[in-house]
């Protein structure tokens, strides 16, 4: 069995056990389990569940990784990786605010305000929701997507335009991101594109999907801070 069938039988088994186990455990276990426990604390069992399949996906994926970028030994230092991610975050910050007062003012705007105000609330009154929010998705997001999805589609455009090859697996990625988890909205999709391939090209740059994730959780937490900082706005 060749290298490029083994990769694509393993992504194709993360990625099934994500989608329609991990991610959609809430859903079966309201209409499957009875348990008074289970519901009780489902949003946290859902949490740790999501957590633990993320941290073994990623160190089988370190043991035996699934596409070229992660086996490329020309990784950058591992601080130099990290310092690359948390800068791309915040310069992605600016971008998005950017990004959504060019297409307000095409027509596509988004109100912010109720998103920023839903955010305060979860993590001023939930530490849990805070730590989810700030690291576990950041987390299993850079594991399943860019780890995984983005790296395996990384690998189909092998011989292609190095530009194409990071563009279209990071759309794809981010699209399939955006229509599983968010609104179908323009901008929504827009934005998250973009953040597709802000950390895909992070990843490829460094070589080390820890770049990534810590870059993704800076960004998280700037989304955060906004959310206590920001009193009105539509961006």
């Amino acid at each position: 069995m060749s290298a490029k069938i083994k990769n694509f039988i393993v992504s194709l088994l993360i990625s099934f056990i994500y989608y329609f186990g991990i991610s959609r455990f809430p859903t079966l276990a309201n209409k499957y389990i009875k348990s008074e426990f289970v519901i009780k604390n489902l949003t946290n069992i859902n949490i740790t569940l999501t957590l633990i399949f993320a941290i073994i996906v990623y160190l089988f994926c370190k043991k035996f990784p699934t596409n070229s970028i992660s086996k490329d030994g020309k990784k950058e230092p591992l601080l130099k990786s990290i310092l690359i991610g948390a800068c791309s975050s915040m310069a992605l910050l600016v971008v998005v605010q950017i990004l959504f007062k060019i297409l307000g003012f095409l027509g596509y705007s988004y109100d912010m305000t109720g998103e920023f105000i839903r955010i305060k609330n979860v993590v001023s009154n939930n530490k849990i929701a805070l730590i989810n929010l700030v690291f576990i998705i950041p987390f299993v997001t850079e594991i399943v997507y860019r780890n995984v999805v983005f790296g395996y589609l990384y690998d189909l455009y092998e011989g292609g335009y190095k530009f194409v090859r990071l563009f279209t697996p990071a759309c794809l990625s981010g699209i399939l991101f955006a229509l599983i988890n968010l609104k179908y909205t323009l901008p929504i999709v827009v934005e998250i594109v973009i953040i597709s391939l802000t950390f895909g090209y992070v990843y490829l740059k460094t070589k080390r999907i820890e770049s990534a994730i810590i870059g993704h959780i800076v960004f998280s937490i700037g989304i955060v801070i906004l959310s206590f900082i920001v009193k009105t706005s539509v961006l």
